[in-house]
């Protein structure tokens, strides 16, 4: 008899633990009392943090944003500084973007990623990034760098230099991964030098012939002697500083 009652009492109290996990998990992934939601442009954020210290976390794509066919991360939303791409807490994702559309991101400066994040962004094919990140997509492009060491790196062919010493990011201001024989068509903003002014991008380091961004196109595709296996070819462009 006793054994029965002990055994009854045994699933009465797993039954009310599993029922608090299921709630507290519901309240997480629901959460109404939660960050209110914000839409800007091509995301929807939430503002975390305390009062002074407070940033954007991005969880998600507007409608505009869906329709996209490649999206730049923008360092700052509304006055917030970025700081998050989705997150997870016990082993659950959230704020997974969502887009048939979507074929490249780039993200131009260092945030927290959530490695599911790219998930459900269906037709994806390149992540461009200057910073090492943790994410389960598998093409991501990094500079053509030794110091890059991310198990699954591509190497971008496009690279966009400071062109001084001891310049951030080993010397990388932006880059991008296009077809070989392309026009480059997305810009970053122009790069800062404090003491000097930015006067275009060159095409030797010593500046002598500008990068003309409406004729001038990357080089044309070549193959190794198998016919099929493209030989990697970098096109650097250097900034000048006056």
């Amino acid at each position: 008899m006793n054994k029965v009652k002990n055994k009854r009492r045994h699933i009465i109290i797993v039954s009310i633990l599993a029922a608090l996990i299921f709630f507290a998990l519901a309240l997480i992934i629901i959460n109404p009392f939660g960050p209110k939601y914000y839409d800007s442009g091509y995301f929807k954020y939430t503002v975390r943090g305390e009062e002074a210290e407070q940033t954007a976390w991005i969880e998600g794509l507007t409608d505009l944003g869906k329709e996209q066919t490649q999206i730049i991360v923008p360092e700052v939303l509304d006055g917030y500084q970025v700081s998050h791409l989705g997150w997870s807490v016990w082993g659950f994702s959230h704020g997974i973007w969502e887009s048939d559309n979507l074929k490249k991101v780039y993200v131009p400066f260092e945030l927290d990623i959530d490695d599911e994040v790219f998930r459900n962004c269906t037709n994806l094919e390149k992540v461009i990034t200057l910073y090492e990140i943790n994410t389960n997509f598998e093409f991501i492009y990094y500079p053509n760098a030794s110091c890059y060491t991310n198990y699954n790196i591509q190497k971008a062919n496009i690279s966009f230099k400071y062109n001084y010493d001891d310049a951030e990011n080993y010397g990388f201001y932006w880059i991008d991964d296009l077809d070989y024989g392309s026009l480059i068509t997305t810009l970053p903003e122009n790069p800062t030098r404090e003491g000097y002014t930015f006067d275009g991008w060159y095409k030797e380091l010593e500046c002598v012939n500008q990068w003309n961004f409406e004729t001038d196109v990357t080089p044309t595709a070549t193959y190794e002697t198998d016919g099929t296996t493209l030989v990697y070819q970098e096109t650097i462009l250097y900034a000048k500083w006056i």
